[in-house]
């Protein structure tokens, strides 16, 4: 088979493309000025490996002779791996949702040699069909617009990057950390859904940034439901089908809002955000249930997407050869000559039925096959019983079924390595560690730093994006910087270790250095070919790297007696103002940094020993307030005190840790009147 211009190559899911007939080019001049030379648009499709849609449309038509020819006839196509530029994917990502209203992937944007955007669209039909266009339709009328009315055309792309540049120029207002905390969980409660948990309706995500903001604010407000509303969205994740019940791990979202039938892929920073959730919610609650479950993603983490160099993978793919979510669907055949004589509990337990409970998204027929999930019943199991232990009926079906699992074609793992998401792993680490005060979570985070620190942070504090095959490739993106210095930062607090600090204030002050606007708020990266220079500040899926960012000036204000530092997080915040204060359920790790810079912060001094990570878990053992970062303090006097301080003062020193416990918490309640 003949290869396109992907030859080369590293990113998996362009080498998944490299056989199409499509002659696709890589984002690189030599495309653009190819596209000048013959006087073409350019057809930008973007997404990533573990992407349903994505092989749906490559199957359909970016494989089809057809579809290429008239492809081939009307543009320079280049592809796009999102994880392996994610700047280029959020400028168009965002031209998509302002142009139709939604987005997704695959993502392919119509663009002219200057980059600009002309149409946009996600995933398309080879052919028209039901009243929608179909891909083959729709080259043709582009092809024909691009002939005769271009004067137009650009003119609407001009307008299109004016918007988008205004849109950048975000609505300064000023904030009341307090206030604000009390209108987010009101908006966060209007979407709450008080029968299934969580919030919205569908697609339906779990939204644990929404979960950690309720905790918090919960601890401060036990008077609220806030607890109880992360506490059943908590089970609910965990009993649906979006929960993997035999081989553990997070899916990408539910397609219903019963959190039943998933997008099968798996992200590892969907595993980040549940590893810090789940240990959070362990941590806030008390239950027990939450502290097994932290250990299952986990476990999932290291089996499947850890490489043995020490870094984990980026995804694991939706889709086996047998089709999306194969590899997790059971026929009641199957289970019946597996189970024998225990498949009518199993069945009953995990909602199966002989006709199967597992509907195909796009017809919404049924395919006889069945999706394990245990639903509404998880909320009437007890934090005492563990209903997947070995020694119980369900445990050892469970058993029998993961050992036949193990004979099937298992989906494929995209092998990027990535900066970002590896450091938002390790951060859910370091918080499962404070949570549990198993030493497991803290030594898989140290292993973690130590291979990031290693491969991908240079001596000035320059950060990387990605390995692929063994190759570290690809300029650092805000995102990068920001979460690797608080895991960094998190690292430092947990082991004492004044290493991990050092890297912290390396990389955070490269991050200011390439990233940080005068105006206040951080750019996402310092690409210079894409029309306009991003900001990210929504908090969704993930914390956006401006949050974590403005968290890290706070607490390295503090620990480097670095005001401007401050100042930097409090004029982001500021510029952000005006969108806190209108759509705060948006911006909910954002409006806890606010909490924190905006005079609510407590650092806790620890003395520094030789046993400072036993003496960081006896601490939190005894129940560390939100709000509070630990730090060792090493005043080479052999002082062995106790200093609890806010941003301008220290308000309690002692050689006891619970007096400053109580000392802080006093300060907590206090600053809340």
């Amino acid at each position: 088979m003949k290869k396109n211009h992907l030859e080369g190559q590293k990113s998996p899911y362009l080498l998944q493309h490299l056989y199409n007939p499509v002659d696709w080019y890589p984002w690189s001049e030599e495309a653009f000025d190819l596209a000048r030379k013959m006087d073409k648009p350019v057809f930008l499709s973007i997404g990533y490996s573990t992407c349903h849609w994505c092989h749906v449309m490559e199957k359909e038509s970016f494989e089809d002779h057809k579809v290429a020819e008239v492809m081939n006839d009307a543009f320079v196509s280049i592809k796009v791996d999102r994880e392996e530029m994610p700047d280029v994917d959020q400028f168009y990502m965002q031209v998509c949702q302002m142009m139709t209203g939604s987005g997704g992937w695959p993502l392919n944007i119509i663009i002219d040699h200057d980059r600009r955007p002309l149409f946009a669209f996600t995933y398309l039909p080879k052919d028209s069909r039901n009243g929608q266009l179909g891909l083959i339709d729709l080259v043709a009328q582009i092809k024909k617009l691009w002939k005769e009315n271009r004067d137009e055309l650009r003119e609407q792309a001009s307008k299109i990057i004016n918007v988008m540049a205004n849109y950048m120029r975000f609505k300064k207002d000023a904030i009341n950390a307090e206030n604000l905390m009390h209108k987010t969980f009101e908006a966060i409660a209007k979407t709450y859904d008080e029968e299934h948990g969580g919030f919205g309706f569908r697609p339906k995500f779990p939204n644990f940034n929404n979960i950690l903001f309720l905790l918090s604010y919960g601890s401060l407000h036990p008077e609220t439901k806030s607890i109880e509303m992360a506490r059943k969205t908590l089970l609910m994740i965990r009993g649906g089908g979006i929960y993997d019940q035999i081989g553990y791990g997070i899916h990408r979202y539910s397609t219903d809002p019963e959190w039943v039938v998933p997008h099968f892929e798996k992200m590892l920073y969907d595993q980040a955000m549940a590893i810090w959730a789940y240990s959070r919610g362990y941590y806030i609650t008390k239950d027990q249930r939450f502290r097994l479950i932290t250990d299952e993603i986990f476990r999932f983490a290291e089996d499947s997407l850890k490489d043995l160099d020490g870094g984990f993978y980026s995804a694991m793919d939706a889709d086996s050869s047998s089709g999306e979510g194969a590899y997790y669907l059971w026929n009641y055949e199957d289970l019946e000559k597996l189970l024998g004589d225990n498949t009518s509990e199993f069945t009953a337990y995990f909602n199966c039925h002989t006709g199967g409970n597992y509907l195909d998204e796009a017809t919404g027929r049924e395919t006889g096959a069945n999706i394990l999930y245990i639903g509404a019943n998880i909320l009437e199991s007890t934090e005492e019983s563990d209903p997947f232990s070995q020694s119980t009926v369900i445990g050892r079906c469970i058993q029998k079924l993961r050992d036949a699992r193990t004979l099937r074609e298992q989906p494929r793992i995209d092998r990027k390595i990535v900066a970002e998401t590896n450091a938002l792993f390790g951060i859910g680490l370091v918080n499962a560690f404070m949570a549990t005060g198993d030493h497991k979570y803290l030594n898989a985070a140290r292993s973690l730093g130590d291979f990031l620190i290693s491969r991908f942070i240079e001596n000035d504090g320059t950060v990387s994006h990605e390995i692929i095959r063994g190759v570290i490739s690809g300029m650092g993106i805000l995102n990068d910087y920001s979460y690797l210095t608080r895991m960094l930062l998190e690292l430092y607090s947990a082991t004492g270790e004044h290493r991990y600090f050092e890297y912290a204030t390396k990389v955070n002050s490269k991050m200011i250095e390439k990233f940080y606007d005068t105006d206040g708020g951080f750019f996402t990266s310092d690409r210079p070919d894409i029309p306009v220079r991003m900001k990210d500040p929504y908090d969704a899926p993930n914390p956006s790297g401006n949050s974590i960012a403005i968290w890290n000036l706070v607490i390295l204000s503090y620990l480097q007696h670095e005001p401007d530092l401050l100042s930097y997080a409090v004029r982001s915040l500021e510029v952000l103002g005006g969108m806190l204060s209108q759509s705060p359920g948006y911006f909910t790790i954002a409006v806890m940094d606010a909490y924190s810079a905006y005079g609510k912060q407590i650092f806790l001094g620890v003395p520094y020993t030789s046993r400072f990570s036993e003496e960081f878990t006896e601490i939190y053992r005894k129940g560390v307030p939100p709000f509070v970062f630990t730090y060792p303090v090493r005043d080479g006097n052999g002082n062995d005190r106790y200093v609890s301080c806010t941003m301008n003062e220290c308000f309690s020193t002692s050689d006891s840790i619970e007096v400053e416990l109580k000392a802080i918490k006093e300060r907590l309640r206090g600053s809340q009147k």
